[in-house]
């Protein structure tokens, strides 16, 4: 994928802006879940509906407030840091600077499904695959022209990384989101 945001890394701004597309067909099956952390740990999480119940409700909550920020042309990107850190806090942050400088803002809800939980057994992280959908999702520029290329993909692939920062174990805050790189299973 060639674009001005680094392919590796997708947050839900980079997704809605895609330029270039190299992810084409579907597969039906999600990518095989990794057995959990190591028993030496003492999990977060006392069970598997559990850590999933709190992994959806963190990336439902990222992505709603990447949509607000991004709804309000990137101007103030603050509240980005009550729900994302480390890398996928620097991309959010990055592909925020180069939309708004651009005069681009975001028109649409982005939603995601199929969360499935990677590794939730860790003290500190869990990891999951998701579907995000940005089908919803129009980037405009200042004159209200759509930006985005119409090869967009509608879902994307990726693995996330939901963690507790700073000591908590109350919220999960995004810390990772990369686009799978194997097949598509969205």
């Amino acid at each position: 994928m060639s674009s001005p945001l680094r392919p590796a890394r997708v947050g839900a701004f980079g997704a809605a802006a895609i330029l270039t597309v190299i992810l084409a067909g579907c597969a039906t099956a999600a990518p095989t879940p990794a057995p959990s952390a190591s028993p030496q740990s003492d999990p977060v999480f006392a069970t598997e509906e559990e850590a999933l119940a709190a992994a959806e409700e963190a990336y439902a909550e990222y992505l709603a407030v990447s949509d607000e920020v991004a709804q309000d042309g990137w101007a103030d990107t603050n509240a980005l840091h009550d729900v994302a850190r480390s890398e996928a806090l620097q991309q959010d942050l990055e592909d925020a600077a180069m939309l708004s400088g651009e005069g681009n803002a975001q028109i649409g809800q982005t939603t995601f499904s199929r969360l499935r939980l990677q590794d939730w057994g860790s003290e500190k992280a869990l990891t999951a695959y998701v579907c995000l959908d940005v089908s919803a999702v129009d980037i405009v520029n200042e004159d209200g022209d759509s930006t985005v290329p119409t090869e967009r993909l509608d879902l994307y692939p990726l693995e996330i990384e939901l963690a507790h920062v700073d000591g908590s174990t109350d919220d999960l805050l995004l810390t990772r989101s990369d686009l799978w790189s194997g097949e598509n299973f969205c």
